[in-house]
């Protein structure tokens, strides 16, 4: 895979939470993506945002993947925390040239300090999920670019299921340069009682520069444009991705 393809299909997994695209990763290529930012909006003291993500090519169109998320509460010095791995596997259709399809899915384990926290957060236990998405590469006046529609489902013990839709496309502003902007719905409907229940709507944008052939940077802003059950708040993160080939791999 070239260089200048990977600095394309890697910027999906920007989004927090269910980071993912249709795209593989070839065999022995990969990379990790750790962020850390900061939460603010209308209550508390804001938060502390730790988030790490990671793809494995492992051949046949199959890609390990790899998610980590981790909240500070400054307020009330509470701590809540998920992780989990999964499998996605990724192909094409002749009667869709272009077009990438992938399923996806994932095993997470959820901290139970987490079911008095944060919705989003909620659950308790061993959890997991199903995901589904379609991508295309395109060209815009030149500049080479992507769009990418996941769709997904996550089941959570002692909390309702989420539902999350998720639209993110970036271009190549140049050969280093990429910028981008997504929109994602969670929805996971429950009585007004039940630690978990919620909906979100938000939009991000980034902006990531590739310093290198294995290293970059992105910065990217998280706006809540409605909510239930959570606040409205704006995120901003800054990142360092690290990408992995072959020995003698070149770009």
């Amino acid at each position: 895979m070239k260089a200048r393809e990977l600095v394309i299909i890697t910027a999906v997994a920007l989004t927090p939470c269910a980071m993912a695209g249709a795209w593989p990763q070839e065999p022995d290529h990969g990379f990790a993506l750790n962020q850390a930012g900061y939460a603010f909006g209308e209550t508390g003291d804001g938060r502390l945002l730790f988030d790490g993500y990671g793809e494995a090519g492992v051949g046949s169109g199959f890609t390990a993947v790899f998610a980590f998320d981790g909240d500070l509460d400054r307020a009330t010095s509470q701590y809540v925390w998920r992780g989990g791995a999964g499998l996605r596997f990724s192909f094409s259709l002749d009667d869709a040239p272009g077009w990438i399809f992938a399923a996806e899915g994932t095993l997470r384990y959820q901290g139970h300090e987490a079911l008095v926290a944060d919705p989003v957060f909620a659950g308790d236990g061993l959890g997991g999920g199903v995901r589904f998405d379609v991508g295309r590469p395109f060209e815009i006046f030149g500049h080479q670019a992507f769009a990418n529609l996941g769709i997904g489902y996550t089941y959570r013990r002692m909390a309702p299921g989420e539902t999350r839709l998720e639209l993110v496309s970036g271009i190549d502003l140049a050969t280093s340069w990429q910028a981008g902007a997504g929109y994602a719905a969670t929805f996971a409907p429950g009585a007004f009682y039940e630690p978990g229940a919620y909906e979100k709507h938000e939009m991000q944008a980034w902006l990531r520069w590739r310093i290198d052939r294995d290293y970059a940077l992105s910065i990217s802003v998280t706006q809540t444009i409605a909510a239930e059950r959570t606040p409205y708040e704006t995120a901003l993160r800054v990142a360092l991705w690290s990408f992995f080939y072959p020995e003698d791999g070149g770009d």
